[in-house]
Formats: structure tokens, sequence, C-alpha cells
């Protein structure tokens, strides 16, 4: 959901484009997206550059809060 929202949209092509799978105690998320990585770089006036990333950090320190990593 985090990763959704920080997602830039013209289209909304990329913001549909995430997947998610669980297995386990893992899980992964990807987006197929040809253009997805240009957008992580900052190609967009939309989203700051690494949004990916900020995503995935912003989501670990929640985790972290909650006590559940």
């Amino acid at each position: 959901t985090n990763l959704k929202s920080r997602t830039p949209i013209d289209t909304g092509r990329a913001r549909r484009g995430w997947t998610q799978r669980k297995q386990g105690t893992s899980a992964s998320v990807e987006n197929t997206v040809p253009y997805v990585p240009y957008l992580e770089q900052g190609h967009s006036r939309q989203a700051p550059n690494g949004f990916v990333q900020q995503s995935i950090t912003a989501t670990v320190n929640e985790f972290k809060r909650k006590g559940q990593i």
C-alpha cells in the first residue's frame, strides 16, 4: 500500500503493476512495467528519486516500531 501510494501516476499503469507474493515469513514485491526503473531513478516530476527504496525503508521502520521484526 505504501509503495503503491508513492508510485507516480500518469496513466496508472505503473501503480497497477505492483504485485506481492507471500511465502511463509517472507514476502516479495515486484513490478514488471518496463519504465518503473526510470521512475525510481527520478525521471518523474511526481515522485522523488528512490521512491521504491523510501517505501521499503518506511515499511521496515513501521514493522520495527510495532515490534514485528
